[in-house]
């Protein structure tokens, strides 16, 4: 690799963590990890302020801690873990306090460790008896003077309250949710997220017929894309690319600079994200101590 190829790879720090532009290249540096961390804390923590909305004796619990938040949406739901909080080191009185919480919420203490967390922090978690159990990683794509084609005949529309019932169904039929209790979790989460600030819901027919929906949630300048799912006779007819564009073009209408959105590694969101502009910005591994 030759000096100017090394420049490439490894420009200097932009402006107040925004990613730029460079042909694919999305500038990442520490500015840019931290700014989606601690987004990504204060959109979880709105949910847990929603389902509390929804319901006041709600179990979802949400603290800050560092520049993130220690959440717990309750035993059986999606999110029991500390988001946002990895980039600083943590010491054994913080580590004691994360545990406190999630002792107190009936769930392990677990926390997202990004690739950017400090080498004494995973040695800590390792002591501690903390285990990697998946991983995922963080996409990133800037929205600035960028041109975004939507779908020339897919047709995207809002969630309203007169089609929420239906885009519930559409989560639960794409996720294959069957189980009297699954459907449980999976409509109070689906409310909740619902009813964040600054959150619209989308969903995408064919023939009329809805076939898959996504979410945005704007925080900060930064547009999240979640909630994804295709029903399973749909897919591979670009549902999903469909609803990127969508919601990108949402986001950059209302004054995101940046759109962000997680993905397993090797799954099909991240090859349709990777497709789609979105580059790679850094990997989470989700850390549980196992009986804690």
């Amino acid at each position: 690799m030759n000096s100017a190829d090394r420049a490439r790879r490894r420009p200097s720090r932009p402006a107040r963590g925004v990613a730029t532009r460079e042909d694919r290249w999305v500038i990442v540096d520490e500015e840019l990890v931290r700014r989606i961390e601690v987004s990504a804390a204060r959109v979880t923590t709105a949910t847990v302020a929603a389902f509390v909305g929804h319901a006041g004796n709600d179990p979802a619990r949400g603290a800050p801690f560092g520049a993130g938040a220690l959440v717990a949406f309750g035993p059986g739901r999606y999110v029991n873990r500390a988001v946002g909080v990895s980039l600083d080191d943590i010491d054994d009185a913080g580590l004691d306090e994360l545990e406190a919480f999630f002792a107190a919420s009936g769930v392990p203490p677990s926390l997202e460790v990004a690739a950017w967390a400090p080498a004494d922090l995973v040695s800590r978690l390792a002591a501690r008896g903390y285990v990697t159990e998946w991983f995922r990683n963080v996409y990133a794509c800037p929205l600035e003077d960028l041109t975004i084609r939507t779908h020339p005949t897919m047709m995207v529309r809002e969630v309203d309250r007169g089609s929420l019932d239906e885009w519930l169904a559409v989560i639960r039929t794409g996720h294959n949710v069957t189980s009297d209790q699954a459907i449980d979790v999976s409509n109070a989460y689906a409310r909740a997220a619902h009813a964040i600030p600054g959150a619209t819901d989308y969903i995408a027919e064919i023939d009329g017929d809805p076939a898959g929906c996504g979410s945005l949630v704007r925080d900060g300048g930064v547009g999240w894309l979640g909630g994804a799912t295709t029903i399973a006779r749909f897919r591979e007819r670009g549902v999903q690319g469909a609803l990127v564009r969508e919601r990108m073009v949402a986001a950059q209408a209302s004054g995101c600079d940046l759109a962000v959105a997680t993905a397993i590694p090797a799954g099909a969101s991240a090859r349709n994200l990777s497709r789609l502009g979105f580059t790679l910005a850094y990997c989470q591994a989700v850390m549980t101590r196992m009986g804690g």
